[in-house]
C-alpha cells in the first residue's frame, strides 16, 4: 500500500470586495503521520498490494491545536483497475489528545473504467466570516485510452469543533478530454473550468458563491488537419439555503465525448 499526499487544482476560488482571509496552513508530514498513528487512521489490510491510501492535514487555528485531517483509504481491492475507496474526515484537539468530530463519506470511489486519483483536503477558507469554517475536499478521477478524460470534485464542510461535521454542498471543477484519431498535430479536445468567487452577501448565515464556467473546445477534421476552436461561458449564483447550497441551474458546461 502507497501513502500519497497529492496536489490537484487548488486555484479557484477569489474573493469580492474587500474580504480577505489567509488560507489554512498545511500540517508537517511529521504531525501529520503523528497524528495517524497515534489514533490508527489508517489500517493495513491491503499494505502488500500497490492499493494506495490518500491523506492530508490542515490546522483550523492559529494555534495549531485543532487540525482537520482527511483520508481515502482501500477498503476493497482486486486490481489495480479494480478497487474501492472511502473517505473520512477527522477534527483532531492535539492538546486534548482528542478526536472531537469525525465524518464518513456516504458514498465510496472506484477504480474501474474511471481510475479514482485521490482526495485532499483544500487550504483555501470557503468562508470569511468570524468563527465558521468552511472546508473543500477535492476528489478526482480519470480514464486512459479512446477518449482520454480527467475531472475533479469539490465538496464542500462545514467544520465546527462542537458540532457533527456537515456536507453543505458540492460541484463538478475542473474538466479535460481528448480524443487521438489519425495524424494530425492538433486533437480534438474540451476543458472546463471553473472559479468559485466568495461574495460579501450572506443567506442563512453563509456567504454566497459566484461559480464562474469556461469551455474552451477544438474540433479537429482529422480529414484535413484543419481546426476550429470556440469558447463558452456562464455563471451563476450559489445560496445557502439553511442546509445546502442551491444551484440556480444545473445547465452546466461539460466536455464532449467526440
Amino acid at each position: 500500500m502507497k501513502i500519497f499526499q497529492i496536489s490537484l487544482g487548488m486555484a479557484l476560488v477569489y474573493i469580492s470586495g474587500n474580504l480577505f482571509a489567509a488560507p489554512y496552513q498545511r500540517c508537517s508530514e511529521q504531525q501529520q503521520q503523528q497524528l495517524i498513528d497515534q489514533f490508527k487512521l489508517v489500517n493495513q489490510r491491503f499494505a502488500n498490494t500497490d492499493a494506495e491510501t490518500y491523506q492530508s492535514c490542515i490546522h483550523l487555528d492559529n494555534a495549531q491545536r485543532i487540525h482537520l485531517i482527511a483520508i481515502s483509504q482501500p477498503i476493497d481491492y482486486k486490481s489495480y483497475d479494480d478497487m474501492e475507496h472511502d473517505l473520512n474526515l477527522y477534527l483532531i484537539d492535539s492538546s486534548q489528545h482528542k478526536i472531537l468530530q469525525k465524518y464518513k463519506a456516504p458514498e465510496t470511489f472506484y477504480s474501474d473504467a474511471d481510475h479514482y486519483d485521490g482526495a485532499q483536503l483544500h487550504t483555501t477558507r470557503f468562508s470569511t466570516l468570524n468563527d465558521i469554517d468552511v472546508v473543500g475536499v477535492e476528489t478526482s478521477s480519470s480514464h486512459q485510452g479512446g477518449f482520454t478524460y480527467s475531472h475533479s470534485n469539490l465538496t464542500l464542510f462545514k467544520v465546527n469543533p462542537k458540532h457533527p461535521i456537515k456536507e453543505i454542498g458540492g460541484i463538478s471543477m475542473n474538466e479535460s478530454g481528448y480524443e487521438r484519431i489519425g495524424n494530425c498535430s492538433e486533437n480534438s479536445n474540451s476543458e472546463v473550468r471553473r472559479i468559485l468567487i466568495l461574495s460579501n452577501k450572506i443567506t442563512h448565515g453563509l456567504q454566497d458563491i459566484i461559480l464562474k464556467e469556461t469551455k474552451n473546445q477544438t474540433k479537429t477534421n482529422y480529414k484535413t488537419c484543419t481546426s476550429v476552436k470556440k469558447q463558452y461561458k456562464q455563471q451563476q449564483t450559489l445560496k445557502f439555503n439553511g442546509q445546502v447550497y442551491k444551484f440556480q441551474h444545473h445547465n452546466f458546461l461539460s466536455i464532449d465525448p467526440f
